[in-house]
């Protein structure tokens, strides 16, 4: 159930490849991002952000969102009673002057997308934004003093963990970046053949779709509660 999405956008020479899959270790979504400059263009030439909009406890309504550190890192922190979620990258976030360029803004106010669509620029860098339909938004370090601005690609990985509290979420996620991309898909991809040869095949007449039907029934399965 491993799944890859591929967006290119001929007219603006550029092309982002997504693997999705989850950390069977820990609560945490994993996506392995690929970014390529296209028609001659380099890194340099684009700014690349994420974007993300938290609807925890099953709503849009009631979350905070703010910027938080962690080992090293800063994370993209929300909250909403008992269910929280820390969004982490490998890679840096570009600076704007010696802060990270993120920001937790309310949706249509004062998001990530409502800044971008001032002047295609990010300028506001809101480190909280309290009780209510919360987004954030990053501007993703391409560059990394390590002289990237001529490369035509670039991969990292971006982890949203989750727990009962922001300590957890963030211990979650930042675990997650820390381990081995090759071993959480190793290990995703075994407990899948390892669940689909579970099934019944009933009676030999068991094809594709059956396998796919049972997969995906799988994959919204409630782990708290085996629902």
């Amino acid at each position: 159930m491993r799944w890859q999405v591929v967006t290119t956008n001929p007219g603006h020479h550029w092309r982002i490849t997504k693997e999705v899959l989850t950390d069977s270790r820990r609560s945490s979504l994993v996506v392995q991002t690929r970014f390529e400059a296209l028609d001659g263009r380099a890194l340099g030439d684009f700014n690349l952000f994420v974007f993300h909009d938290p609807s925890l406890d099953n709503s849009n309504a009631g979350d905070t969102s703010r910027t938080r550190g962690y080992r090293g890192r800063t994370l993209l922190v929300a909250s909403q009673g008992t269910r929280a979620s820390a969004l982490a990258l490998s890679r840096p976030w570009v600076l704007a002057g010696s802060r990270p360029r993120v920001s937790s803004g309310f949706v249509g106010v004062s998001d990530g997308r409502a800044d971008l669509a001032n002047n295609g620029a990010m300028d506001w860098t809101y480190e909280v934004a309290q009780e209510g339909n919360v987004a954030q938004l990053g501007c993703i370090d391409l560059d990394d003093k390590r002289k990237r601005k001529r490369e035509k690609s670039v991969t990292f990985v971006v982890a949203l963990g989750f727990g009962a509290t922001e300590a957890e979420a963030m211990a979650t996620a930042t675990d997650t970046l820390r381990d081995d991309i090759r071993a959480i898909r190793h290990r995703y991809d075994d407990e899948w053949h390892a669940y689909a040869n579970r099934l019944d095949n009933q009676g030999g007449l068991a094809d594709e779709q059956y396998y796919l039907a049972a997969m995906t029934l799988k994959t919204i399965q409630d782990k708290s509660n085996g629902a």
